[in-house]
Protein backbone atom coordinates (compact mmCIF):
# COMPACT_ATOMS: atom_id res chain seq x y z
CA UNK A 1 0.00 0.00 0.00
CA UNK A 2 1.27 3.48 -0.88
CA UNK A 3 1.81 5.69 2.20
CA UNK A 4 -0.26 8.87 2.31
CA UNK A 5 1.63 11.67 0.59
CA UNK A 6 1.16 15.13 2.07
CA UNK A 7 1.47 18.19 -0.17
CA UNK A 8 1.12 21.84 0.84
CA UNK A 9 0.28 24.62 -1.60
CA UNK A 10 2.12 27.65 -0.23
CA UNK A 11 2.82 31.30 -0.97
CA UNK A 12 2.94 34.02 1.68
CA UNK A 13 1.42 36.45 -0.83
CA UNK A 14 -2.36 36.49 -1.31
CA UNK A 15 -4.04 36.26 -4.69
CA UNK A 16 -1.64 33.78 -6.27
CA UNK A 17 -4.28 31.08 -6.73
CA UNK A 18 -3.43 28.69 -3.90
CA UNK A 19 -6.99 27.70 -3.06
CA UNK A 20 -7.96 27.35 -6.72
CA UNK A 21 -5.01 25.00 -7.25
CA UNK A 22 -5.92 22.99 -4.15
CA UNK A 23 -9.54 22.62 -5.28
CA UNK A 24 -8.56 21.37 -8.72
CA UNK A 25 -5.88 19.06 -7.37
CA UNK A 26 -8.55 17.54 -5.13
CA UNK A 27 -11.08 17.30 -7.98
CA UNK A 28 -8.46 15.64 -10.18
CA UNK A 29 -7.49 13.17 -7.46
CA UNK A 30 -11.15 12.22 -6.98
CA UNK A 31 -11.56 11.63 -10.71
CA UNK A 32 -8.39 9.54 -10.79
CA UNK A 33 -9.59 7.26 -7.99
CA UNK A 34 -7.08 8.60 -5.48
CA UNK A 35 -8.32 8.69 -1.88
CA UNK A 36 -7.80 12.28 -0.81
CA UNK A 37 -7.82 14.16 2.49
CA UNK A 38 -8.31 17.93 2.25
CA UNK A 39 -6.87 20.11 5.05
CA UNK A 40 -7.72 23.82 5.24
CA UNK A 41 -5.15 25.79 7.27
CA UNK A 42 -6.44 29.18 6.13
CA UNK A 43 -8.68 30.84 8.76
CA UNK A 44 -10.64 32.52 5.95
CA UNK A 45 -12.09 29.09 5.18
CA UNK A 46 -12.68 29.57 1.45
CA UNK A 47 -11.62 26.01 0.69
CA UNK A 48 -13.82 24.70 3.49
CA UNK A 49 -16.86 26.48 2.05
CA UNK A 50 -16.30 25.16 -1.45
CA UNK A 51 -15.71 21.59 -0.26
CA UNK A 52 -18.85 21.64 1.89
CA UNK A 53 -20.77 22.97 -1.09
CA UNK A 54 -19.41 20.01 -3.05
CA UNK A 55 -20.70 17.74 -0.28
CA UNK A 56 -24.10 19.45 -0.39
CA UNK A 57 -24.49 19.20 -4.16
CA UNK A 58 -23.28 15.61 -4.21
CA UNK A 59 -26.31 14.79 -2.06
CA UNK A 60 -28.91 17.24 -3.40
CA UNK A 61 -27.76 18.09 -6.92
CA UNK A 62 -26.74 21.47 -8.35
CA UNK A 63 -30.26 22.89 -8.03
CA UNK A 64 -29.43 23.89 -4.45
CA UNK A 65 -27.11 26.67 -5.68
CA UNK A 66 -29.38 29.49 -4.51
CA UNK A 67 -29.82 27.97 -1.07
CA UNK A 68 -26.09 27.32 -0.80
CA UNK A 69 -25.19 30.91 -1.58
CA UNK A 70 -27.60 32.20 1.05
CA UNK A 71 -26.22 29.69 3.54
CA UNK A 72 -22.65 30.73 2.67
CA UNK A 73 -23.37 34.35 3.53
CA UNK A 74 -23.98 33.32 7.13
CA UNK A 75 -20.20 32.93 7.57
CA UNK A 76 -18.10 29.80 7.90
CA UNK A 77 -20.17 26.68 7.25
CA UNK A 78 -20.48 24.19 10.05
CA UNK A 79 -17.49 21.92 10.47
CA UNK A 80 -18.24 18.95 12.68
CA UNK A 81 -16.74 19.03 16.15
CA UNK A 82 -13.97 16.51 15.53
CA UNK A 83 -13.13 17.73 12.01
CA UNK A 84 -11.60 21.12 12.79
CA UNK A 85 -8.04 21.81 11.66
CA UNK A 86 -7.00 23.47 14.92
CA UNK A 87 -7.32 20.08 16.65
CA UNK A 88 -4.37 18.84 14.62
CA UNK A 89 -2.12 21.34 16.39
CA UNK A 90 -3.29 20.02 19.74
CA UNK A 91 -1.97 16.61 18.78
CA UNK A 92 -5.44 15.05 18.80
CA UNK A 93 -5.43 11.47 17.53
CA UNK A 94 -9.21 11.26 17.24
CA UNK A 95 -9.63 13.88 14.50
CA UNK A 96 -12.43 12.59 12.28
CA UNK A 97 -12.40 14.07 8.74
CA UNK A 98 -15.77 14.96 7.24
CA UNK A 99 -16.76 12.94 4.20
CA UNK A 100 -17.20 15.13 1.11
CA UNK A 101 -17.83 12.51 -1.57
CA UNK A 102 -16.77 8.89 -1.92
CA UNK A 103 -12.99 8.77 -1.56
CA UNK A 104 -12.62 12.34 -0.26
CA UNK A 105 -12.84 13.87 3.21
CA UNK A 106 -11.90 17.17 4.83
CA UNK A 107 -10.43 18.64 7.98
CA UNK A 108 -11.88 22.14 7.80
CA UNK A 109 -11.05 25.67 8.89
CA UNK A 110 -12.84 27.20 11.88
CA UNK A 111 -12.29 30.51 13.73
CA UNK A 112 -10.09 28.71 16.27
CA UNK A 113 -7.35 28.56 13.63
CA UNK A 114 -6.70 32.25 14.33
CA UNK A 115 -5.39 31.25 17.75
CA UNK A 116 -3.00 28.71 16.25
CA UNK A 117 -1.17 31.50 14.41
CA UNK A 118 0.42 32.55 17.73
CA UNK A 119 1.21 29.07 19.02
CA UNK A 120 4.84 27.87 19.06
CA UNK A 121 5.96 26.03 15.95
CA UNK A 122 6.49 22.90 18.02
CA UNK A 123 2.72 22.44 17.77
CA UNK A 124 3.16 21.80 14.04
CA UNK A 125 5.05 18.61 14.89
CA UNK A 126 1.93 17.48 16.74
CA UNK A 127 -0.14 18.32 13.66
CA UNK A 128 2.09 16.14 11.51
CA UNK A 129 1.68 13.25 13.93
CA UNK A 130 -2.10 13.72 13.92
CA UNK A 131 -2.16 13.59 10.11
CA UNK A 132 0.10 10.56 10.04
CA UNK A 133 -2.42 8.76 12.25
CA UNK A 134 -4.86 8.99 9.29
CA UNK A 135 -2.38 7.67 6.73
CA UNK A 136 -4.03 4.28 6.27
CA UNK A 137 -7.29 5.92 5.13
CA UNK A 138 -5.95 8.10 2.29
CA UNK A 139 -3.41 8.12 -0.53
CA UNK A 140 -3.05 11.90 -0.67
CA UNK A 141 -3.38 14.81 1.75
CA UNK A 142 -3.67 18.27 0.13
CA UNK A 143 -3.07 21.22 2.46
CA UNK A 144 -4.24 24.77 1.76
CA UNK A 145 -2.42 27.54 3.61
CA UNK A 146 -3.05 31.15 4.59
CA UNK A 147 -2.00 34.12 2.39
CA UNK A 148 0.34 35.53 5.05
CA UNK A 149 3.66 34.09 6.19
CA UNK A 150 2.51 33.00 9.65
CA UNK A 151 3.07 29.98 11.86
CA UNK A 152 0.13 28.34 10.08
CA UNK A 153 1.98 28.54 6.77
CA UNK A 154 5.23 27.29 8.27
CA UNK A 155 3.22 24.58 10.01
CA UNK A 156 1.74 23.56 6.68
CA UNK A 157 5.25 22.98 5.38
CA UNK A 158 6.36 21.18 8.52
CA UNK A 159 3.42 18.78 8.10
CA UNK A 160 4.08 18.14 4.42
CA UNK A 161 6.26 15.86 2.34
CA UNK A 162 6.00 18.14 -0.70
CA UNK A 163 5.39 21.81 -1.50
CA UNK A 164 4.09 23.59 -4.59
CA UNK A 165 4.55 27.37 -4.78
CA UNK A 166 2.04 29.00 -7.14
CA UNK A 167 2.76 32.55 -8.26
CA UNK A 168 1.53 35.07 -10.75
CA UNK A 169 4.01 37.32 -12.50
CA UNK A 170 3.39 40.58 -10.65
CA UNK A 171 6.18 42.32 -8.73
CA UNK A 172 4.48 41.75 -5.35
CA UNK A 173 4.08 38.06 -6.12
CA UNK A 174 7.76 37.79 -6.99
CA UNK A 175 8.51 39.07 -3.50
CA UNK A 176 6.18 36.40 -2.10
CA UNK A 177 7.90 33.72 -4.19
CA UNK A 178 11.34 34.67 -2.90
CA UNK A 179 10.14 34.91 0.71
CA UNK A 180 8.37 31.55 0.50
CA UNK A 181 11.46 29.93 -1.02
CA UNK A 182 13.55 31.23 1.89
CA UNK A 183 11.03 29.93 4.45
CA UNK A 184 11.01 26.56 2.69
CA UNK A 185 14.76 26.30 3.17
CA UNK A 186 14.36 27.32 6.83
CA UNK A 187 11.76 24.61 7.41
CA UNK A 188 13.99 22.02 5.74
CA UNK A 189 16.95 23.08 7.84
CA UNK A 190 15.21 23.32 11.21
CA UNK A 191 12.18 21.01 11.20
CA UNK A 192 11.55 18.90 8.10
CA UNK A 193 14.74 17.89 6.26
CA UNK A 194 12.87 15.53 3.91
CA UNK A 195 10.57 18.26 2.56
CA UNK A 196 10.71 18.45 -1.25
CA UNK A 197 9.80 21.28 -3.59
CA UNK A 198 7.64 19.81 -6.35
CA UNK A 199 7.93 23.06 -8.24
CA UNK A 200 7.04 26.69 -8.78
CA UNK A 201 3.74 26.95 -10.67
CA UNK A 202 3.30 29.98 -12.91
CA UNK A 203 -0.33 31.08 -12.66
CA UNK A 204 -2.50 33.75 -14.30
CA UNK A 205 0.04 34.14 -17.10
CA UNK A 206 -0.95 36.68 -19.77
CA UNK A 207 1.50 36.56 -22.65
CA UNK A 208 -0.15 39.59 -24.25
CA UNK A 209 1.47 41.67 -21.53
CA UNK A 210 5.11 42.50 -22.14
CA UNK A 211 5.77 42.57 -18.39
CA UNK A 212 4.46 39.01 -18.03
CA UNK A 213 6.63 37.82 -20.90
CA UNK A 214 9.72 39.39 -19.35
CA UNK A 215 9.02 38.18 -15.80
CA UNK A 216 8.16 34.68 -17.03
CA UNK A 217 11.58 34.44 -18.67
CA UNK A 218 13.27 35.83 -15.56
CA UNK A 219 11.59 33.32 -13.23
CA UNK A 220 12.32 30.35 -15.49
CA UNK A 221 15.96 31.40 -15.77
CA UNK A 222 16.32 32.02 -12.03
CA UNK A 223 14.57 28.86 -10.79
CA UNK A 224 15.42 26.66 -13.79
CA UNK A 225 14.12 23.10 -13.37
CA UNK A 226 12.25 24.08 -10.20
CA UNK A 227 9.60 25.77 -12.38
CA UNK A 228 6.91 23.35 -13.51
CA UNK A 229 6.77 22.82 -17.26
CA UNK A 230 3.00 23.30 -17.37
CA UNK A 231 1.56 26.69 -16.45
CA UNK A 232 -1.86 28.28 -16.12
CA UNK A 233 -2.93 31.19 -18.32
CA UNK A 234 -5.10 34.04 -17.08
CA UNK A 235 -8.57 32.83 -18.09
CA UNK A 236 -11.98 34.02 -16.92
CA UNK A 237 -13.26 30.46 -16.57
CA UNK A 238 -10.79 29.68 -13.79
CA UNK A 239 -11.91 32.72 -11.81
CA UNK A 240 -15.47 31.33 -11.71
CA UNK A 241 -14.67 27.96 -10.16
CA UNK A 242 -15.27 28.41 -6.43
CA UNK A 243 -17.76 25.55 -6.36
CA UNK A 244 -16.97 23.45 -9.44
CA UNK A 245 -13.88 22.41 -11.43
CA UNK A 246 -13.25 24.49 -14.51
CA UNK A 247 -13.88 21.47 -16.75
CA UNK A 248 -17.48 21.34 -15.48
CA UNK A 249 -18.23 24.63 -17.29
CA UNK A 250 -17.05 24.04 -20.88
CA UNK A 251 -18.98 27.04 -22.21
CA UNK A 252 -16.52 28.05 -24.88
CA UNK A 253 -12.99 27.81 -26.20
CA UNK A 254 -11.53 29.66 -23.21
CA UNK A 255 -13.12 27.19 -20.79
CA UNK A 256 -11.91 24.24 -22.88
CA UNK A 257 -8.35 25.55 -22.83
CA UNK A 258 -8.55 26.35 -19.11
CA UNK A 259 -9.71 22.79 -18.41
CA UNK A 260 -6.92 21.31 -20.52
CA UNK A 261 -4.27 23.43 -18.78
CA UNK A 262 -5.59 22.70 -15.29
CA UNK A 263 -5.75 18.94 -15.89
CA UNK A 264 -2.18 19.02 -17.24
CA UNK A 265 -0.91 20.90 -14.18
CA UNK A 266 -2.71 18.70 -11.66
CA UNK A 267 -1.75 15.44 -13.36
CA UNK A 268 1.89 16.54 -13.56
CA UNK A 269 1.92 17.34 -9.83
CA UNK A 270 0.40 13.95 -8.97
CA UNK A 271 2.93 12.20 -11.19
CA UNK A 272 5.84 14.08 -9.61
CA UNK A 273 4.89 12.82 -6.17
CA UNK A 274 4.37 9.28 -7.40
CA UNK A 275 0.58 9.10 -7.57
CA UNK A 276 -1.47 7.97 -10.53
CA UNK A 277 -4.53 5.85 -11.26
CA UNK A 278 -2.39 2.74 -11.52
CA UNK A 279 -0.68 3.02 -8.13
CA UNK A 280 -3.15 4.96 -5.98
Amino acid sequence: MVAMKKISIVNGKGGTGKTTIVRHLVYTAIERGIRVLVVDLDPQGNLTRSMLYRKLTAKSGPSVMGAALTWEHLGLPDVTENSSAHLLYQGKRDVNPMRIVDGAAMIGATPELEDVMTWPLESAAKARESLDALADQFDLCVIDTAPTMSNLVLGGMICADYVVIPTDLGIDSMSGLLSTSEKLELVKREWNPDLELVGVLLNKVNLRRADDQSMRTTVRNAFDDAVLEHELRDRAGVRLTSFHPVWARRRGESDRLAAKEMHAVCDSILERIGLSVSNA
